[in-house]
Formats: C-alpha cells, sequence, structure tokens
C-alpha cells in the first residue's frame, strides 16, 4: 500500500456517472448574451442549470455565498 497512515479512499463510478454533454457543448458555447442583452461571462460563472424540460436553455449564476453548512445565498453580486 502506497499510503499507510492516510489510504486514499476510492469510490467506484459506473457508467451512468459521466455525463455526455456533447449536444449542450455545440448549441451553448456560440451564446455570447444573455436575454437581457448583456454579455455572458463564461469564465466567471459560478453555477450553470441544464434542464430536461428546456433543452435550449442554459441557466446560471455568477455568485453563490455559503453562509452556513448547507444554506447558500443566491446573489447577483451583493453579499447577504
Amino acid at each position: 500500500m502506497a499510503r499507510r497512515k492516510n489510504p486514499y479512499h476510492v469510490v467506484a463510478l459506473k457508467n451512468y456517472d459521466f455525463k455526455d454533454f456533447k449536444a449542450v457543448k455545440s448549441s451553448q458555447t456560440k451564446a455570447t448574451k444573455t436575454e437581457q442583452g448583456t454579455r455572458l461571462k463564461w469564465t466567471s460563472m459560478k453555477w450553470m442549470r441544464f434542464l430536461k424540460n428546456e433543452p435550449d436553455a442554459c441557466f446560471f449564476k455568477y455568485k453563490v455565498v455559503l453562509l452556513d453548512k448547507g444554506n447558500y445565498y443566491e446573489g447577483k453580486g451583493d453579499t447577504p
């Protein structure tokens, strides 16, 4: 064993644990503006959500702040 004091915790993954986002990539990465007309900042996005019932939409947030364990504040730049 390579690490005697703190051994690695290994989690076996199945094929359903991996998602294929090729279709999303081809349709979404060309987007440069939001519906409101503001420029997208892809590298600043902290949270992204894709819904099965809205395949052409990408929901995102630029800021998500951890308040305490398990509770998040979802703001647009302001802190709570």
